[in-house]
């Protein structure tokens, strides 16, 4: 007969998932504005993100968060340019 499995507490296992968020915590804030409206091209209305780029956000790296963050932006200005209609 073999011994009983022993088991991690349950305290123990809490401090060990904490540990683990703090360290895949992201440093980078979601651009979201809680508008969530798409145009016809598929981007958000409020934080001009694409569908892709808003599903993809956290699990996205801090570089690749940069780079959506960049595109957002010029696609915010050149949306502004042509007089863009939109909630914000």
């Amino acid at each position: 007969m073999q011994p009983p499995k022993k088991f991690l507490p349950f305290s123990d296992f809490i401090s060990i998932f904490k540990s683990m968020l703090k360290k895949k915590q992201n440093t980078i804030k979601s651009p979201c504005i809680h508008v969530c409206t798409l145009d016809e091209d598929k981007i958000c209305m409020g934080c001009y993100r694409s569908v892709e780029e808003i599903r993809g956000w956290f699990r996205f790296s801090d570089e690749e968060k940069k780079k959506v963050l960049e595109n957002s932006e010029k696609r915010r200005r050149s949306k502004d340019e042509n007089n863009y209609d939109r909630y914000v």
